[in-house]
């Protein structure tokens, strides 16, 4: 357990660099040039903007901030995987991600339960490619970095960018956006 808290804080705690910056970068451009090919060939994304009230809008920011982002970023990445701080062989570092990237699928198609409505986005093959290549990015960047800031801001910007701008509060709603399959 306090292995488990010492990772935690570290977490928390990693400084600010150009380099943390620049990786957060580039594992947000990495996902979205990924996303925006494959989701756009695959008809699965199409631009389309849905957004709430103002207040609402703002509520809900702050909600996926907490949920998904900081939460699942806690789980399946700091929790997870060995923080950089460690010297662990490469082979074990990538066991480990291989455990926590099938944990992160696997619960999307779990939480579908949670949310009937939303069953048929959250086991659409397209869309669980899409979560295998977040997780796939997010952990090279945890990996890199430790920071859980890093991870989950670009996992925030990235849930928050499918929901109000491509179509995804349709999906979970059921139903199919304009212009998409």
């Amino acid at each position: 357990m306090p292995d488990l808290a010492m990772r935690l804080t570290r977490s928390f705690a990693v400084p600010l660099s150009a380099g943390v910056v620049g990786l957060t970068l580039l594992a947000l451009v990495a996902i979205a040039v990924v996303a925006l090919v494959y989701g756009g060939h695959s008809r699965f994304l199409c631009l389309c903007f849905d957004v709430d009230q103002p207040v609402t809008a703002a509520l809900n920011l702050v909600k996926l901030l907490l949920f998904p982002a900081l939460t699942e970023e806690l789980i399946f990445r700091v929790l997870l995987l060995p923080p950089p701080t460690t010297k662990t062989p490469t082979g074990s570092w990538l066991a480990w991600t291989a455990l926590s990237l099938g944990l992160f699928v696997i619960y999307h198609v779990i939480f579908s339960w949670l949310r009937p409505q939303a069953q048929a986005v959250l086991r659409d093959r397209r869309f669980l490619v899409l979560v295998t290549w977040v997780g796939i990015v997010l952990s090279a960047l945890y990996g890199l970095t430790g920071s859980l800031w890093a991870i989950a801001l670009v996992h925030w910007l990235i849930v928050v960018g499918w929901l109000y701008g491509f179509g995804g509060r349709k999906r979970l709603r059921g139903q199919v956006p304009t212009g998409a399959t």
